[in-house]
C-alpha cells in the first residue's frame, strides 16, 4: 500500500517541476500606437497639367538622358558649406510670426471642404516638392521620403534626374541622399557649378534622410533662378523657397511638421508682390482621441499691388483682367477633417491660388492624411534566472505592400478626400484603419524539457540496474558505492 501511494506523489512532483517551465505566462496587456502617415507633402508650386501637354510629353523610350526615365543621379555633390550631411537633420521650420492659425483635436476641423476654384486636370506638376511617409502596424515599420526640384503625380520618374533624392529606411533604397543643382548659361545642368555652389548663387538643394526610429525628413530649397515658375500664370518668381516635411515617432507619440515658404514672390515683373507666403502645419497623436492635436496656418505678409500695400485675407480674391484673359488671385484657407475617436486626420492647406480659364496653380501649400490607433501587446515576466527575454527587432527589413513612389504603406479602399475650402483637391485614397493587433512571440524557459529528461534518465538507470543483477558483472557493478545510493529508489517504487 505504501508503494502504491508513491505513484500519485511522483505525479504531483513531476507536475510541479514541469509547471515551472511554463511559469512565464502572459501577465498583462499594454497598448502600442499604430499609425499610417501615408502621404505628407509640401510644395512651393503645384499646377494642373492639361491633357494636350500630357499627350505631347516625350515617352521614356525617346528620352535622350542617360537614365532613360528609370533612375536618377544618386551621387552626393553638395559642397561642405551647404551640405547637411548624413549625421544630422535640418532644423524644423517655425510657424509664421504673429499669426496663431487654427488648431484643435479629435472631432474638430476647419473649412467646409467645398471649393469653387477650378481644376483642369487631376495630374499635378509640383515644384520644390517634399514628401514623406511614416507607419507602424505592430512590428511592421515604414519610413521614407522624397525631395525633388520637380515632380509629377504620375508615379513616373522625375522630369529632372539630376535634382531628385529618395530614401527608405526599410528597403534597398538609400537611407540618406543629398543633391545640389545649378544650371549654366545655357539653362542645362552644370555639374561643376553644382558641386561648388555657394550662398548667393542660383541653385537648388535637395535632402532626404529616413531612419529606423522611425523618422524621416524631406527638405527642398531653391534660390534665385531656380525659384522661377515659368509654367504658371503671369510667370511668377521668388528669391527664395523652402519646403520641408519632418515625421517621427518619439516614445508612444507620432509627430509631424509640414512647411512651405516663398520669399519675395512677384507676379508680372513686380506688379503683384508678396514678401512672405507660408503654409505651416503640425500634428501629434498617441493613438487616442485625447492625444490628437493639430495646428495649421496659411499667411501672406507684405503684399503690394502696383507698389501699394494691400490687405490680402483668406477667402478674398483679386481679379486682374476680364474674360478669357482674366486672372483670379486669392488666399486659400486650410481644410481639416478629423474623426471623433482620433483615428483619422486630413489637413489640406493649398496656400495661394492663381486661376485662369485654362489652369489653376497653387503656391506654398501643404497636405497630409493619416490614421491612428492602438494595438494590444502582451508582456511576459522575466526568466527565473533574472535575465530578460532576448531583444526584439525594431521591425522587418521591408514592407508588404510598398507605395510605388515612396515605399510606404499603400492604403486599401478608394475613398476620396474632400477638397479644401479654397481650391485644394486630391484623389489620394484615404488610408484604411490600422488593424488592432500586434505580432508577438513567446520564449519559454527550458526547465520543463530539462526536468523531464532528467527524470527519464533516472528511471532508465534504475531499470538497467535491476536487469543487470542476473549477470556477475552487474552484481559487481551494483556494489559500487555511488550506485548503492539508488537502491532505496528501486525498493521503494519498483520492487514487487
Amino acid at each position: 500500500m505504501r508503494r502504491i501511494a508513491t505513484i500519485p506523489i511522483i505525479s504531483v512532483a513531476l507536475s510541479v517541476v514541469a509547471a515551472l517551465g511554463w511559469s512565464g505566462s502572459a501577465q498583462a496587456s499594454s497598448s502600442q500606437i499604430t499609425y499610417q502617415v501615408s502621404d505628407a507633402r509640401a510644395y512651393a508650386y503645384k499646377a494642373s497639367i492639361g491633357q494636350a501637354v500630357i499627350q505631347a510629353a516625350p515617352k521614356c523610350a525617346q528620352n535622350p538622358d542617360k537614365y532613360h526615365c528609370r533612375d536618377y543621379d544618386h551621387k552626393k555633390n553638395c559642397p561642405n558649406k551647404i551640405a547637411i550631411g548624413a549625421k544630422t537633420l535640418p532644423p524644423d521650420p517655425q510657424p509664421p510670426e504673429g499669426v496663431d492659425g487654427q488648431h484643435g483635436g479629435a472631432g474638430q476641423g476647419a473649412g467646409n471642404g467645398n471649393s469653387g476654384v477650378p481644376q483642369s486636370s487631376a495630374v499635378r506638376l509640383n515644384r520644390l516638392f517634399s514628401d514623406a511617409a511614416l507607419g507602424r502596424e505592430g512590428n511592421v515599420l515604414a519610413s521614407n521620403g522624397v525631395s525633388s526640384l520637380q515632380y509629377v503625380d504620375l508615379g513616373s520618374p522625375p522630369w529632372n534626374p539630376e535634382a531628385h533624392t529618395e530614401t527608405d529606411a526599410f528597403s534597398n533604397l538609400p537611407k540618406y541622399e543629398e543633391r545640389c543643382y545649378e544650371t549654366g548659361s545655357d539653362g542645362n545642368y552644370d555639374p561643376k557649378a553644382s558641386s561648388h555652389a555657394k550662398p548667393g548663387d542660383s541653385y537648388a538643394h535637395m535632402f532626404s534622410h529616413s531612419q529606423k526610429g522611425p523618422e524621416t525628413d524631406a527638405y527642398t530649397e531653391c534660390f534665385q533662378s531656380q525659384c522661377q515658375f515659368n509654367t504658371a500664370p503671369l510667370s511668377p518668381a521668388a528669391a527664395h523657397g523652402l519646403t520641408q516635411v519632418h515625421l517621427q515617432q518619439t516614445g508612444d507619440t507620432v509627430r509631424g511638421v509640414l512647411s512651405a515658404e516663398l520669399e519675395d514672390l512677384n507676379f508680372g515683373n513686380g506688379g503683384f508682390v508678396i514678401k512672405e507666403l507660408k503654409s505651416y502645419a503640425t500634428f501629434e497623436s498617441d493613438g487616442t482621441a485625447e492625444g490628437l492635436r493639430w495646428n495649421v496656418v496659411t499667411t501672406a505678409q507684405g503684399v503690394t499691388l502696383g507698389g501699394q500695400p494691400i490687405n490680402f485675407p483668406q477667402g478674398q480674391s483679386i481679379e486682374i483682367g476680364a474674360g478669357d484673359q482674366g486672372v483670379s488671385i486669392g488666399m486659400a484657407g486650410p481644410y481639416v477633417s478629423t474623426a471623433k475617436d482620433g483615428s483619422t486626420l486630413t489637413i489640406v492647406a493649398p496656400g495661394m491660388y492663381v486661376a485662369t480659364s485654362q489652369q489653376t496653380a497653387f503656391f506654398a501649400g501643404a497636405e497630409m492624411q493619416a490614421n491612428f490607433g492602438q494595438g494590444q501587446t502582451v508582456s511576459f515576466p522575466p526568466l527565473p534566472s533574472g535575465q530578460g527575454p532576448p531583444p526584439t527587432s525594431t521591425g522587418p527589413t521591408g514592407t508588404g505592400n510598398p507605395n510605388p513612389r515612396t515605399g510606404g504603406f499603400t492604403p486599401s479602399g478608394n475613398t476620396n478626400i474632400a477638397p479644401s475650402s479654397t481650391g485644394g483637391t486630391t484623389n489620394t485614397p484615404q488610408p484604411a484603419a490600422a488593424p488592432q493587433f500586434a505580432l508577438l512571440s513567446k520564449h519559454d524557459p527550458p526547465w520543463a524539457p530539462v526536468s523531464i529528461l532528467a527524470i527519464g534518465l533516472l528511471g532508465f538507470l534504475i531499470v538497467f540496474l535491476r536487469w543487470s543483477q542476473q549477470f556477475e558483472w552487474g552484481r559487481r557493478m551494483y556494489e559500487v558505492q555511488p550506485i548503492r545510493g539508488f537502491q532505496w529508489l528501486y525498493r521503494a517504487f519498483l520492487k514487487t
